[in-house]
């Protein structure tokens, strides 16, 4: 769509997209040609507005307002016009490095950053924790219970076990000793929920009848790794704060949403990458919150993504400090996990 927009078209945007998000107030051509540097009269800005008007990205939200964005207006500036953010990020370092120093455990920092992310964006922040911190494989040891039956033991790095039963359909024997040499050699180091797939081949010949038995058994490990994440939202009176969710009406459906079904939140804050995501009202595909917006990004333990942080509301959102400002607490919180 940019490649559609002449630069005059992108400059009254952006200006249109600021403004508003600053004051919450359609925007008017005098107001712009007299807060912004667009060199052009109020009559010529106006003959713009109609033509983004026309375009889909703005609208009047009444005959004698000025023009507001549309969902298809703050795409566009979200994809293309946000302005520089480098003295931003640098900002946000700062701060957050200094609020989050000794944070303490990992539910303590992450109940942090929600407060901090709440109070710097003006919306509602929510973080996942993952149920099961990752952890990492130790040694794992193949314990012989019968011919045909053995337990399963896994040893993380930091001396957690688990352990599962195995179920052999033929006599196992003396091949336990080579599964259990292989099983360390390829496990070691493996975070404890990414057992699977193994490649069997440098030792498949004349252990095929046991492969699927011990995969099976590995899956059920895996398994425990994975529990649900824990979902915390911090907030809510920021929220309050914004003209858009002053009615009951307009509030009620968000907060119902967020305190209802946790597994309905989590999916709407996984990234489609390694960089923060935007979306944007009917983006967000859930009817309760399709008149807000989502910035979302993952944070990881060493190379382990193990959760999210987002903010959520209204479309209005300041996205240039809310995008720095989720980015710089992923890479915070990412940085002391890792221990780094």
């Amino acid at each position: 769509m940019k490649e559609q927009l002449n630069a005059r078209e992108q400059q009254v945007l952006s200006a249109i997209v600021n403004r508003y998000v600053a004051t919450a107030e359609p925007v008017g051509s005098k107001v712009l040609s007299e807060s912004y540097t667009l060199n052009a009269s109020p009559a010529t800005i106006r003959g713009v507005m109609q033509n983004l008007d026309r375009s889909g990205l703005l609208y009047q939200p009444h005959t004698s307002a000025g023009r507001v964005p549309s969902e298809s207006g703050y795409r566009v500036y979200v994809d293309n016009l946000l302005p520089p953010t480098g003295a931003l990020k640098l900002e946000m370092e700062r701060l957050m490095a200094a609020r989050l120093k000794g944070a303490g455990n990992a539910e303590q920092l992450l109940e942090q950053v929600a407060q901090l992310l709440a109070h710097l964006c003006g919306c509602i922040a929510i973080v996942t924790m993952p149920g099961r911190m990752p952890d990492r494989v130790r040694q794992v040891q193949l314990v012989s219970l019968d011919q045909q039956r053995a337990l399963l033991i896994l040893v993380t790095k930091n001396l957690q076990t688990d352990s599962v039963p195995v179920e052999f359909c033929t006599d196992v024997g003396d091949g336990l000793v080579m599964l259990n040499n292989f099983l360390n050699e390829k496990l070691r180091d493996r975070y404890c929920n990414a057992l699977l797939p193994l490649d069997w081949q440098e030792i498949r010949h004349g252990v095929e009848d046991y492969i699927l038995s011990l995969e099976n058994s590995l899956e059920m490990l895996e398994r425990s790794f994975h529990q649900p994440a824990t979902v915390k939202v911090s907030g809510l009176k920021e929220l309050l704060k914004q003209p858009e969710f002053t009615q009951v009406d307009q509030l009620q459906p968000v907060v119902e949403f967020l305190e209802g079904d946790k597994e309905r939140i989590v999916p709407l804050l996984q990234p489609q990458g390694e960089h923060p995501t935007v979306k944007i009202g009917k983006e967000l595909g859930v009817p309760p919150v399709q008149h807000c917006s989502l910035i979302s990004s993952m944070y990881r333990q060493d190379d382990c993504p193990i959760g999210w942080v987002g903010i959520l509301g209204p479309m209005r959102l300041p996205y240039d400090r809310g995008i720095v400002a989720v980015e710089t607490a992923c890479g915070q919180v990412s940085e002391i996990l890792s221990g780094n």
